[in-house]
């Protein structure tokens, strides 16, 4: 699907789903192709290819001339943020996040990104809930797109990275339950648990740090964004640097809740053991009487008198007692 946002002075802002031919009213002359899809001069134009067809996706390559390398990288699959500057725009690879209402795991969409001066083409293969965030609050306040294509793309780099704070609280909000529970007693599933924790967090931290390169870069280099538009890409990147820092603590703090688990069930086998090793120290003694009478000599001194079975079990009575006292009196109980 290819959804157009065009927006002039004098026609404020017309969204439709356009056929390919219909994007590009200027044909390409002398063999180049055009990267022109503004109409009339001032006009911003963004255009969004949502899970597009082979037929949608040729596009890109045909009409706006885009570089084989950028139209490469948009066919994969997965590819790590970043950004390359070619002679009139700029291509920059995100990834964002959808939070639904049951999320089982953190996981990311990729966001392929071409800005010229004029216009924003956008492209991703899942829906994504901030993109349509932006053309919603555009159809609701027109004057966002008057600054320019630059300007939009800071709006959706401000809602993706929103996103992402929620996914920091969402995180924050876990950990403060798994650490209730690790020193509840740590269950065999609290280290199941923290153990995908600190998946998440490093998958996080591996998405967010070269993103907030891709930012840098588009805030201090990119010539395609105004001057005035960098000053706003640096709260952007302020934002990513603090989400990258944030991991950096949830880590290290996972990092210490597993240790601290680990120390936990620890403690909880060393006491296992501790109350066994004092069981099998009491009946080491008491067997040993046990077996002393159990043996089968027809002559042994006890056999045959009346109060040896009340003796017997009076010694190992005594013996039991004598060793519990000692080791309470030595603190091992």
């Amino acid at each position: 699907m290819i959804r157009t946002v065009r927006y002039s002075a004098g026609g404020g802002v017309q969204v439709s789903s356009e056929p390919g031919a219909a994007l590009f009213p200027r044909q390409a002359r002398d063999g180049e192709q055009s990267r022109t899809v503004a109409r009339e001069p001032g006009e911003v134009v963004w255009i969004d290819f949502e899970g597009p067809t082979d037929e949608e996706f040729g596009l890109l390559a045909k009409n706006f001339g885009f570089h084989p390398l950028a139209i490469e990288d948009c066919a994969a699959e997965t590819h790590h943020p970043k950004m390359d500057e070619y002679q009139g725009y700029v291509f920059a690879v995100m990834h964002g996040v959808n939070l639904g209402a049951n999320r089982e795991k953190f996981a990311t969409t990729e966001l392929d990104i071409f800005l010229g001066p004029t216009f924003l083409v956008t492209f991703h293969r899942e829906k994504m809930a901030y993109v349509d965030e932006t053309r919603e609050a555009i159809m609701k306040s027109p004057r966002m797109m008057s600054e320019g294509s630059d300007f939009l793309l800071y709006e959706i780099l401000t809602r993706l990275g929103e996103n992402y704070l929620e996914v920091i609280e969402e995180f924050s909000k876990e950990i403060e339950d798994v650490e209730d529970e690790v020193f509840a007693g740590a269950p065999t599933r609290t280290l199941e648990k923290l153990t995908g924790l600190k998946r998440e967090v490093l998958h996080l931290k591996r998405v967010v740090a070269p993103q907030r390169e891709v930012i840098r870069r588009l805030s201090q280099e990119a010539t395609v964004v105004d001057e005035k538009a960098k000053a706003y890409y640096s709260d952007v990147y302020d934002k990513f640097y603090r989400i990258s820092e944030t991991a950096d603590v949830y880590r290290d703090l996972l990092t210490g809740l597993l240790d601290a688990c680990l120390a936990v069930v620890s403690n909880r086998i060393n006491e296992v053991m501790k109350v066994l090793t004092i069981i099998a120290t009491i009946m080491m003694p008491l067997t040993v009487i046990v077996g002393l009478y159990g043996m089968n000599f027809r002559y042994m001194p006890e056999l045959g008198w009346k109060y040896g079975y009340a003796m017997v079990w009076g010694v190992m009575v005594t013996t039991a007692g004598s060793l519990l006292y000692y080791f309470k009196r030595r603190g091992w109980l």
